[in-house]
């Protein structure tokens, strides 16, 4: 067995299911990009299915986003067996970010058709990258978990003063602006004013949405 061969095999097993052919997960992946990529690319269309197989075609794109990061694009099959013993075969895209410095896949993106004679629906697993999320959407996702951030913060400098976490009012301004950090990730910053018992405080804020997993990683303001 060759050593992509034996590494594919290792892949499948971890992921609890096995292939015919232990080659069919990545038969040219020598590139550990392509590979990180493909793996991705297994969890999310089988989800932990078994009666889910997928093959990866030998053709893949490579393409440079950053010194940081590789973008992997490529097609394979999937084949589907449901309870009844039907299979449904299906093609599928997919298309990767990987970060090549600390090998995470930031970004993951499958789209397939079902090619099966008694169904042809088309089917979409596409998340959106960070250029084409809802803006809107982000900044009310910062803006909520900023709101979060500062009721619990239990002390507030509001001119000079120390105000406690009660009756605290968070206003923001229209100054919220989005920008783009990764294929996954999207920023948003802006100011705001916090209020409280006649006193207040100008802020600046800045957060982190992860638009494949649409939460706030991150989020701070001074």
């Amino acid at each position: 067995m060759g050593k992509n061969q034996l590494i594919a095999s290792s892949i499948m097993v971890s992921l609890g299911f096995t292939f015919l052919g232990a080659s069919a997960f990545a038969q040219t992946s020598s590139n550990y990009a392509e590979l990180a990529c493909q793996r991705e690319i297994v969890q999310k269309m089988t989800n932990g299915n078994t009666g889910s197989f997928l093959r990866f075609n030998d053709a893949v794109r490579e393409s440079f986003v950053s010194n940081a990061e590789r973008r992997i694009q490529g097609e394979g099959q999937q084949v589907n067996t449901d309870s009844n013993g039907r299979i449904t075969p299906s093609t599928f895209n997919y298309d990767c970010t990987v970060n090549t410095s600390d090998g995470r896949v930031t970004a993951v993106n499958s789209t397939g058709s079902n090619t099966s004679t008694s169904n042809n629906s088309s089917t979409s697993t596409t998340s959106p990258t960070a250029a084409e999320f809802n803006k809107e959407k982000a900044i009310s996702m910062c803006h909520r978990e900023l709101k979060d951030e500062i009721s619990s913060d239990s002390q507030i400098n509001l001119g000079g003063l120390l105000s406690l976490n009660t009756g605290r009012e968070l206003n923001f301004n229209d100054s919220a602006e989005t920008y783009v950090i990764s294929n996954a990730e999207l920023g948003v910053r802006g100011d705001a004013v916090i209020r409280q018992a006649g006193s207040q405080k100008s802020i600046s804020y800045d957060c982190t949405v992860n638009v494949q997993d649409q939460d706030v990683t991150k989020v701070s303001y001074r």
